[in-house]
């Protein structure tokens, strides 16, 4: 079994412990890491809600085509092979101009406020995943719905 640097993290939070609290709604969760998409999956199971994946661009736009009624919020990896974040983002808007996404990078440095509110993005999640920030961030989003 593939060790994982996030797991002691997770637990560290205290997200992986009995009583964390629960939340609902649909995420589709977009990452073309392996280690973080189980990951952030893990994550927000553990947070209650319902997760569906994806490990690129052309599956996120299968998955969203039959279940976007479903999707609460989409997190979003910026840079993927193929098709980016970005594009696949442009494209789900084009289908649900009400989408609410964030988001995910390792590169946070070269993302600012001006060019999230430009996208239409709702805000941006750094990597590796922490879970208070996971947290805080899409529940906003799904009460805001």
């Amino acid at each position: 079994m593939e060790k994982s640097p996030f797991k002691d993290r997770i637990f560290k939070e205290g997200i992986a412990s009995k009583g964390a609290e629960e939340f609902q709604g649909t995420i589709l969760l977009v990452e073309d890491e392996d280690i973080i998409l189980r990951m952030g999956k893990k994550i927000l199971e553990r947070l209650g809600y319902n997760v569906l994946t994806a490990k690129n661009g052309k599956d996120a736009l299968d998955i969203y085509g039959e279940k976007k009624s479903e999707i609460d919020v989409l997190i979003v990896d910026l840079n993927m092979p193929e098709m980016g974040g970005l594009e696949m983002y442009n494209r789900m808007k084009s289908l649900n101009p009400d989408i609410k996404a964030l988001i995910s990078t390792g590169h946070s440095i070269c993302i600012n406020d001006s060019w999230i509110e430009k996208e239409g993005l709702c805000g941006i999640l750094t990597k590796p995943y922490r879970a208070e920030e996971i947290k805080t961030k899409v529940n906003e989003l799904i009460e805001v719905n």
